[in-house]
């Protein structure tokens, strides 16, 4: 990696303990660098019990994604339809990981606010199938 590309973006975000390098290439292919692909194999992840793959809770999962989507939101000219694409990809992160049905429904209506077109027979199958697991049971 080029010392110019650290210079522009930054180093990567240290808040983050889940999707940092999601999060820093994102800001790199924003800022204009381009990418290459590689056919070739450059990293092993190994997952044991105690790494953070294995052992992460919903919470952190979410606090982080919420930290990058808020970056991804931050973009300089960032148009709507882009907007909605960062609000789907939100939504079905918190589909994922979310308890809350009230965050899923939010983002939902922003996937709507910032580009209608996006919503499809996926977003709707997703609404129908969380909502009777989190919402539809009675309160006790």
């Amino acid at each position: 990696m080029k010392k110019k590309i650290i210079d522009t973006v930054g180093l990567f975000n240290e808040e983050l303990r889940y999707a940092e390098d999601q999060e820093y290439w994102t800001r790199i292919a924003w800022n204009g660098f381009k990418f290459y692909y590689v056919d070739q194999k450059l990293v092993n992840i190994r997952v044991h019990k105690q790494s953070i793959q294995a052992t992460a809770k919903n919470d952190l999962i979410l606090k982080n994604y919420s930290i990058v989507i808020e970056t991804f939101l931050n973009f300089k000219n960032l148009d709507n339809k882009n907007k909605g694409l960062i609000y789907e990809y939100y939504f079905l992160i918190l589909y994922s990981y979310s308890k809350n049905p009230k965050d899923l429904i939010m983002c939902f209506f922003k996937v709507l606010k910032f580009n209608y077109k996006l919503i499809n027979f996926k977003h709707i199958y997703l609404l129908i199938k969380f909502f009777p697991r989190n919402i539809l049971k009675k309160n006790e």
